[in-house]
């Protein structure tokens, strides 16, 4: 059945806005699931060591693959939001590069304090050898740290350093 003429703008209208939303939405989902997968292909070689593995056998899912993809999605979903906060509101150059600069390596020491203490601390018992296993977590931490804050510190040179 046709809607009457006099109907059909606001219901196309109501149709758009619709979509808009349901797009923005997809963005959103993308731009937030899109840098944990991004970052979690770049840390699977951390995951070689049986020491680093065991930290994602625990968690919601039966395998380690499903925790450590699941994991790094939740962890870039929170360092991009995070991130695009804390940029947006910058109220100077220094400051973006000081959030650059600092607020990556804080970010990545803060998740493997987390990982490394606070999990044991809390019943999470995942570290064999606690040096050796939490040495191999810092060593991913630092590889966190770099290809996080590495490519933004080269776009803000390009960016506020033209020609």
């Amino acid at each position: 059945m046709a809607l009457p003429l006099a109907l059909r703008p606001p219901a196309q209208s109501v149709g758009s806005e619709v979509a808009e939303t349901l797009l923005g939405i997809a963005i959103l989902v993308l731009a937030l699931v899109f840098p944990g997968l991004f970052l979690a292909a770049l840390w699977l070689p951390f995951t070689l060591s049986k020491r680093v593995r065991r930290l994602f056998e625990m968690g919601p899912t039966r395998n380690w693959m499903g925790n450590f993809v699941a994991g790094f999605v939740v962890v870039g979903a929170v360092h991009t939001a995070l991130l695009f906060g804390m940029l947006t509101n910058a109220p100077t150059d220094d400051a973006v590069a000081s959030i650059v600069m600092l607020g990556n390596p804080a970010f990545a020491l803060v998740c493997w304090a987390v990982a490394a203490f606070a999990l044991p601390l809390v019943g999470y018992d995942w570290v064999e050898d606690a040096v050796v296993s939490r040495l191999f977590l810092f060593l991913g931490a630092v590889w966190y740290a770099a290809v996080t804050t590495v490519p933004l510190f080269l776009a803000m040179v390009f960016y506020y350093f033209p020609g």
